[in-house]
């Protein structure tokens, strides 16, 4: 059994190692809880990219002579070190409000599925324990893990767990038609991203973001079957020039979407009696600045800005995303250890929940930053701007089949805050470790819809 579970482990790292952040992340555990009872338990067991998430745990109930099935929500939770410091290696998922779907159980086990960091910086899984197990009780498995594949989810696969007048399984399985939304074959989605790549403090973070950026709406574009018009300004090209220029010559039809992402540097414009600046709201000034003599002053116009441009260009869906500081000039981005997540394959989008945030003939308007006034926005390096992250694995997970509940955008921007909120509590501005200088960064948002 030892041997088997190495290898489970093993293959369960070299597939992590192949696949990168996707919707969502399913596993099939089975274990036993020997501080409970004898019972067989069999998990489908769904994590969310952004910390969430929900199982599906059936068991034999002798009692009741036939299989019972849990529904349970999953909430994330991190170790604590010996100093009491949030361990961002070790991450579980809680299940919560228990309930059985199909019979009467009673003193229903609340667990946590465990994961930690591997010697190549991705999470597997560790364990199975339970939510009020004694301290220090290290996780454990009785019997296997596998990362599921969407090969896997076959429909005799899928209604071990669900029925067929499920939600998830209809979205996997009853397909959908388009019904009043916008036929797709004269749209385009006309995608404007704006990266400091070349940047010494935030030039790798930068370009980690654009790329994701891209591949995630290149993905949207071909699930949709829209035309792209895609307009990058990194590198030699940046500069404010480029930008303006970018958004005089953008064209949209009214039908088409608009899709502006920034990433770099940000500040908030102090307020100033002169008749040439204008009074600063709640959101960031971008730094387009190609080297550090040009004036920031003249090199740098307002995200909200941008956002007003667009808006008077008359497209019926308009997304403007910052990632970036919204505080003095002078201040850069934290940089600080990536979020601890499970990653895996990306699975097949469901197009009722694509209509419903895209396709839907109603306008649409966002506008959303990483930072409030006075505020750092965290990134790492090799992961890119923590709020970009959250924003994408968040909307692959509403555009999932199996994300239960409705999306909205403000759900959905909502969970990214939150989700960014709570990493920067894991994350330490400068030293010393102490309170005081945890990060405080919340990001902001406005849904017109």
């Amino acid at each position: 059994m030892k041997q088997l579970k190495r290898i489970l482990f093993g293959l369960a790292s070299i597939l992590l190692l192949q696949f990168s952040s996707g919707a969502q992340v399913i596993y099939n555990f089975r274990y036993q809880l020997p501080q409970v009872d004898t019972t067989n338990y069999d998990a489908f067991v769904v994590i969310a990219g952004a910390g969430g998430g929900f199982a599906r745990v059936k068991y034999w109930s002798a009692e009741q002579n036939k299989s019972v099935i849990i529904e349970a929500q999953l909430k994330d939770t991190f170790a604590t070190d010996g100093d009491g410091i949030t361990d961002e290696s070790r991450k579980g998922y809680v299940t919560l409000q228990p309930k059985s779907l199909n019979g009467q159980a009673s003193n229903i086990p609340q667990v946590v599925y465990w994961f930690k960091t591997n010697e190549n910086d991705q999470m597997e899984p560790w364990g199975v324990a339970l939510k009020n197990g004694a301290p220090g009780d290290a996780p454990r498995f009785y019997d296997h893990v596998r990362m599921i594949e969407q090969a896997d989810l076959k429909k005799d696969f899928v209604l071990q767990y669900f029925n067929r007048r499920d939600s998830v399984y209809q979205r996997m399985f009853e397909g959908v038609a388009r019904g009043p939304g916008l036929s797709t074959s004269n749209m385009t989605m006309h995608m404007i991203i704006v990266a400091n790549v070349d940047d010494d403090s935030i030039g790798a973070s930068a370009a980690k973001d654009k790329d994701e950026m891209m591949k995630m709406l290149n993905s949207l574009a071909g699930s949709m079957k829209v035309k792209t018009n895609a307009i990058v300004i990194a590198g030699d090209n940046y500069s404010k020039k480029s930008l303006l220029n970018a958004l005089s010559g953008l064209q949209p039809q009214k039908q088409d979407m608009v899709i502006f992402y920034y990433s770099g540097h940000g500040f908030r414009r102090q307020k100033t009696t002169s008749a040439n600046l204008p009074m600063n709201g709640i959101y960031p000034h971008l730094d387009l600045r190609a080297n550090k003599q040009q004036d920031y002053l003249k090199e740098s116009i307002g995200i909200d800005s941008v956002y007003s441009i667009l808006l008077r260009k008359g497209a019926r869906f308009n997304l403007v995303l910052g990632d970036c500081c919204n505080s003095v000039v002078e201040a850069t981005n934290t940089v600080a250890k990536p979020p601890g997540v499970p990653r895996g394959p990306e699975l097949e989008k469901s197009m009722r929940n694509v209509q419903a945030m895209f396709l839907d003939p109603a306008p649409v308007a966002i506008i959303a930053t990483a930072a409030n006034v006075q505020e750092l926005a965290s990134s790492n390096n090799n992961f890119g701007g923590f709020f970009s992250y959250f924003f994408r694995s968040t909307l692959n997970f509403y555009l999932s089949p199996l994300r239960v509940d409705p999306p909205t955008w403000e759900s959905l921007l909502r969970e990214a805050q939150a989700e960014t909120v709570k990493k920067a509590r894991r994350t330490y501005c400068s030293r010393p470790f102490v309170p005081a200088n945890i990060c405080k960064q919340t990001p902001i948002f406005n849904v017109l819809d």
